[in-house]
C-alpha cells in the first residue's frame, strides 16, 4: 500500500478530543516491571497555546526528567483553508544525551468514500489529498507513523486495548455519542500500543507507539472519516530500554489537557463550522472571545486546584495507573507520582523527586534549593 502522507483535514467534532482526556493515561502498564532508580528527579512541563486565544494558554502538561530539553505545544495556521486543520498540537522531550525520547505527533485525519465514482470526483476536482484508503490503529503504524516519521522501522508487536475503546465509548455516550449514532453515523474506536524497531548511528532502538483512531462511518453517503491522535511515541536503546520505562509511564500517567483549553477547542470548532455554513470565515474574532470566557470561567482553577476531578474518579484512576497523588501546599494543586517510591519532595518550581530512601536529603543534594516533602493526598 502507498505510505500516507502528511496531510491532515479536520473532519471530526471535537467529542474525541474532550472523551479521550483521561483515556490516555491508563495507557502504559509498565512501571511495575521497569527496575526501580534509586531517585529521580522530575520536572512539571506546561505547553501552551501560545496563539490561538489572543493570551498564551496552558493546553497540555506532564512530567519528565527534569534535565531533559522539552520543546512544543500548540501552532495554529496563518491562513485559513477549510481543507486543512486550523491548528495542531505535538512536542518533542529529549534526554541530554540524546538517546532517549518522548515526542507526541501531530493528529492525523483522512477520509475515503466507498463509492468509486465520488472518489474519482474527488479526485478531478483536485481534492485528491483528501482521500485515503482505510486503515485500523495498527495500519496507522504500519502506513503513517513509519514511513513518514521512522523510515526503515519494523513493528515488533503489537497489543491491542479494546478495554481503553470500552472505556472511551463511554465517556463518548455522555457527551453526545448517541445522537451522533442516532443520526446514523456508525463510530468505531481502536486503540493499540505496537512497538517498533529500528538501527540509527549503529544503536538498536526500540520504541512504544501509542494510536488513537477514531472511526465514523456514514451509509447514507458512503463517506467513511477517520482521526488518529493521541500519537506517542518513547524510544530508548534496545540495552537501555527497561531501565528508562518509568520515565515513559510516568509521564503517560501524568499526562493533562487543559479543560478549559478543550472546552474553547470544541467551540472554535462548532462556531467555525457554522461560520463556514453562512460563507464567513471570523476566526480570529471567535477564539478571543472563547478566550474571555475561558480565563474567566475555568483557567485559574485547572492550574492551581484541577478542581474538576473529583475524588472518586482519582481513585479510580490510581486503581489503573499505579500511581500516588500527593497534594504540594507550596503550588496548591495535587501531583500523581509513581507509587513505586516511599517518598516524595518538591521544591515548589513544579519539580519533584521520589525516593525510596528514608534518609535521603534533596536539599543536601546537587540539586540545591528548598525541598520540602509531599504528603499523600487523603
Amino acid at each position: 500500500m502507498k505510505s500516507l502522507s502528511r496531510n491532515r483535514i479536520p473532519v471530526l467534532s471535537v467529542i474525541v478530543f474532550l472523551g479521550s482526556l483521561t483515556i490516555l493515561n491508563s495507557y502504559c502498564h509498565t512501571a511495575a516491571a521497569a527496575p526501580y532508580r534509586q531517585k529521580i528527579h522530575m520536572k512539571h512541563i506546561q505547553l501552551y497555546d501560545a496563539n490561538g486565544f489572543g493570551q498564551p494558554i496552558v493546553a497540555r502538561s506532564f512530567l519528565m526528567p527534569a534535565d531533559w530539553q522539552v520543546a512544543g505545544g500548540v501552532q495554529w495556521s496563518t491562513h485559513y483553508d477549510p481543507n486543512q486543520p486550523a491548528y495542531f498540537e505535538s512536542f518533542s522531550a529529549m534526554s541530554p544525551d540524546g538517546r532517549v525520547s518522548f515526542d507526541m505527533l501531530p493528529a492525523y485525519s483522512w477520509i475515503w468514500f466507498t463509492d468509486p465514482g465520488i472518489r474519482q470526483m474527488m479526485l478531478q476536482t483536485g481534492n485528491a489529498s483528501r482521500l485515503a484508503s482505510p486503515l485500523d490503529a495498527t495500519g496507522v503504524v504500519q502506513e503513517y507513523i513509519i514511513p513518514n516519521y521512522r523510515p526503515g522501522a519494523v513493528i515488533v508487536s503489537v497489543k491491542p486495548r479494546p478495554d481503553l475503546a470500552n472505556a472511551l465509548r463511554q465517556q463518548l455516550i455522555k457527551l453526545g455519542l448517541g445522537r451522533l449514532e442516532a443520526n446514523g453515523c456508525r463510530v468505531t474506536l481502536d486503540f493499540v500500543e505496537a512497538q517498533i524497531a529500528y538501527t540509527q548511528n549503529g544503536v538498536r532502538y526500540l520504541e512504544s507507539a501509542v494510536v488513537q483512531l477514531f472511526r465514523s462511518d456514514f451509509p447514507s453517503t458512503g463517506m467513511q472519516s477517520f482521526t488518529a491522535s493521541n500519537l506517542f511515541l518513547f524510544k530508548a536503546p534496545a540495552a537501555e530500554w527497561e531501565e528508562n520505562q518509568l520515565i515513559y509511564a510516568t509521564a503517560m500517567r501524568s499526562m493533562r489537557q487543559n479543560p478549559a483549553w478543550l472546552k474553547a477547542i470544541n467551540q472554535f470548532q462548532k462556531n467555525m463550522a457554522r461560520i463556514r455554513q453562512q460563507g464567513a470565515v471570523r476566526r480570529q474574532q471567535i477564539m478571543n472571545q472563547m478566550y474571555e470566557e475561558m480565563r474567566e470561567s475555568q483557567q485559574e482553577s485547572w492550574e492551581y486546584r484541577q478542581e474538576s476531578i473529583d475524588h472518586v474518579a482519582r481513585e479510580f484512576s490510581e486503581s489503573i495507573r499505579e500511581v500516588e497523588t500527593y497534594h504540594d501546599p507550596s503550588t496548591g494543586y495535587d501531583v500523581e507520582l509513581p507509587q513505586n517510591y516511599d517518598y516524595a519532595f518538591s521544591n515548589g518550581l513544579g519539580e519533584y523527586i521520589i525516593t525510596n530512601d528514608p534518609l535521603y536529603n534533596p536539599s543536601q543534594d546537587q540539586f540545591g534549593g528548598n525541598w520540602h516533602p509531599l504528603q499523600a493526598a487523603p
